[in-house]
């Protein structure tokens, strides 16, 4: 059993040394489904803190998000996060909503998981449009949670913001060399330096 954890942490240092944080991204990436002439892609960053009792924020972990067609015809989709941003593929054409985030907090050594459904008056429930082959950026999403004695409940907010936007294309590429996204995207980093 000892061999076995050395060779996890060797394979650890190797992957640290090839590439750092963006190698380690690539293996834990979700796997992208659809192809650009047929379907759509969506990305949106997630940023989460929840607030205790005494007011000090704990960050809250995403692991995964939803997608609601904005008419109810099209299936409901399902994103991972990787590298900050929560991945959305092979989605049919069409308007979509952000509707739930799911995350984890630790407080100590207690691990809470959190179901937040995102109010429809909220900016963060913003409807994106979906093409075939057009990279879509959502935004920054984020959370406040409060737990307190004294203050209770949550907020959600929207920013879009075109540099936030381009660090998030740049690291999709990274991640997803070889991708059929890729060319897309880049095209798209393009269009947003001009």
């Amino acid at each position: 059993m000892r061999s076995g954890g050395n060779l996890t942490r060797s394979v650890l240092a190797l992957a640290v040394a090839l590439g750092g944080c963006t190698t380690m991204q690539r293996m834990k990436a979700p796997e992208l489904t659809g192809t650009p002439d047929a379907t759509a892609l969506v990305i949106v960053e997630i940023q989460g803190k929840s607030h205790g009792a005494f007011g000090i924020p704990t960050g809250l972990n995403v692991q995964r998000a939803v997608l609601v067609s904005d008419d109810g015809t099209r299936p409901t989709v399902v994103g991972r996060p990787v590298a900050g941003f929560v991945v959305f593929s092979g989605l049919p054409a069409g308007g979509y909503q952000l509707q739930v985030v799911e995350a984890v907090r630790k407080v100590g050594q207690a691990t809470f998981r959190e179901t937040f459904s995102v109010p429809a008056t909220s900016a963060a429930h913003g409807t994106v449009r979906a093409n075939p082959g057009e990279p879509n950026y959502l935004g920054i999403v984020t959370i406040d949670q409060r737990v307190g004695f004294r203050e209770q409940g949550v907020t959600f907010d929207l920013k879009v913001d075109k540099a936030a936007e381009v660090a998030a294309w740049e690291k999709f590429v990274e991640i997803y060399k070889g991708s059929p996204w890729v060319e897309d995207v880049n095209k798209k980093i393009v269009a947003l330096r001009r």
